[in-house]
């Protein structure tokens, strides 16, 4: 097993057009249950941005059901970070060590402008105490429980 193999992958916004103004939905359960992992990291794509987004941040909280909060240096609305707008459409990495200091559950808020805006997002949970041993434990599952395929290049 390699170092890539001991992540877990979790897509939390599914390729989508995202309507005027509105929060995007997050793959059931709508957050991230971190514990086991000592780091995430956020791949979140764009295609088409019609008009600047309204909000693109990761929030916490200890509980599911709780009152989330932002997590600092991940508020894209805040200086030196920036919105992406319609003349930027490169991938955004956000990568969050959880140190100790984060809390257990996670999730990302992505808003629409005024316009609709294409976006899709991947969260890689890293460093766990247990390593993921197979696709299905690794998070390479579609939301119908179907395996999605995974390959591996010799090495």
């Amino acid at each position: 097993m390699f170092p890539l193999q001991t992540e877990k992958c979790i897509q939390i916004v599914p390729p989508v057009a995202d309507a005027s103004g509105t929060t995007l939905t997050l793959v059931s359960p709508g957050y991230l249950d971190m514990a086991g992992f000592h780091s995430v990291s956020y791949i979140v794509s764009f295609g088409v941005i019609a008009a600047p987004l309204a909000a693109l941040n990761v929030t916490e909280c200890d509980t599911t059901g709780g009152s989330y909060t932002v997590i600092p240096l991940t508020d894209f609305s805040v200086s030196p970070l920036t919105l992406p707008d319609e003349a930027d459409n490169t991938p955004l990495h956000i990568l969050i060590p959880m140190n100790g200091l984060r809390k257990r559950y996670q999730k990302i808020v992505i808003t629409a402008g005024s316009g609709s805006t294409f976006v899709n997002a991947i969260a890689l949970l890293g460093n766990p105490d247990n390593a993921p041993y197979d696709s299905v434990t690794r998070g390479y599952t579609s939301s119908a429980g179907s395996v999605v395929q995974e390959a591996q290049a010799a090495g």
